[in-house]
């Protein structure tokens, strides 16, 4: 959302984001001190599914896509080769058999319900990985995620998390306990 866009500058030293076909990538750097509304971010945008996106904003963001497609695969010999390659080796149907970033048609055929029906299936807790490295107190961190992460929110394979259970850090992997 633009009003939580507009507020993870004011907490963080640095953030970015990278779509690959495996992976959305967001990265926060900052201080210690902030670690709490990085995670409120975090669970914000899990929870938010692209509510309060509006038509100009969604069809402005489609073309932001349209010309990464561009850039990526039509005006780049080396990630087209990568893209027929991957068709070559995957069967059709298989998820890798196709650019993760779509193409002109599936681009201008897609909704913002796609969008949200997408974002509601994929970005969702139970198929985050968080990490957290730095000087920072485990136990508060932990706290912390439990506040960001409440049980209602924190889902296994479509079920909620049961009741007692808690967001722990441990070395290396976080785990609901």
């Amino acid at each position: 959302s633009p009003k939580l866009m507009s507020h993870i500058p004011q907490h963080a030293l640095t953030f970015n984001a990278y779509t690959s076909s495996d992976e959305t990538h967001y990265m926060h750097t900052g201080t210690s001190d902030e670690l709490e509304n990085y995670m409120k971010y975090t669970a914000l945008r899990l929870g938010y599914v692209c509510g309060g996106v509006s038509e100009s904003e969604f069809n402005r963001e489609r073309e932001v896509v349209r010309n990464e497609l561009r850039v990526r695969t039509e005006t780049n010999i080396g990630n087209r080769m990568f893209e027929v390659m991957e068709e070559m080796l995957f069967p059709p149907g298989h998820p890798r058999n196709r650019t993760g970033i779509g193409t002109h048609e599936t681009l201008s055929s897609i909704t913002m319900d796609d969008v949200r029906a997408f974002a509601s299936a994929h970005y969702v807790p139970a198929k985050t990985t968080i990490v957290i490295s730095g000087d920072f107190d485990r136990t508060q961190a932990a706290d912390m995620l439990q506040a960001a992460f409440p049980p209602a929110l924190v889902t296994a394979e479509g079920k909620q998390m049961a009741a007692g259970k808690r967001i722990e850090l441990i070395a290396p992997k976080a785990r609901v306990n």
